[in-house]
């Protein structure tokens, strides 16, 4: 008798290392206060696992540097174009940004600082490190500040520790 296997979900094949100890480890060197460690860490393995979901399915037609996909689309055979180069991650890492962000608030109640470049790392950046490298995100201090710049522009006039 043979038997059948099915092959899982995307949304359950993460990598086989586990998100929770990983995010447990980050928050207890960065010395998270215990009161609202629960809370950041489901926060943050939440958030982790949307943004590798986002990353799976990305449509084909948003690819970097490509014209409009719909005036190359193939009529007669039915087939999206493959797009050249690299997905687009903006959305990924800009939903892991905010997410690292609103947990450094919560946890410690001020703003999170960011460092200039080639100068030494702040805990912020170092705990972010910790956690983008294994989603893949590099460039780090470059991506912190343009969405630091962002988000500046964002909350004018809004109190970021108001609860």
């Amino acid at each position: 008798m043979t038997s059948i296997t099915f092959p899982l979900h995307p949304a359950l094949m993460y990598r086989k290392r586990s998100i929770r100890r990983e995010v447990r480890e980050a928050l207890t060197r960065y010395q998270f206060p215990s009161e609202v460690f629960k809370q950041v860490e489901d926060i943050l393995v939440r958030q982790i696992r949307i943004s590798r979901l986002i990353n799976r399915h990305v449509p084909a037609t948003r690819f970097k540097n490509t014209q409009d996909v719909l005036d190359r689309f193939d009529a007669e055979r039915f087939v999206w174009p493959k797009g050249r180069g690299r997905k687009n991650e903006d959305l990924k890492r800009a939903h892991l940004m905010s997410t690292l962000f609103r947990v450094w608030v919560i946890g410690f109640g001020e703003e999170p600082k960011i460092n200039n470049r080639g100068f030494a790392r702040t805990p912020f950046v170092q705990f972010a490190h910790l956690i983008l490298r294994h989603e893949g995100i590099g460039k780090l201090e470059m991506h912190l500040e343009g969405y630091q710049s962002y988000r500046k522009r964002a909350l004018q006039g809004v109190s970021v520790t108001a609860a």
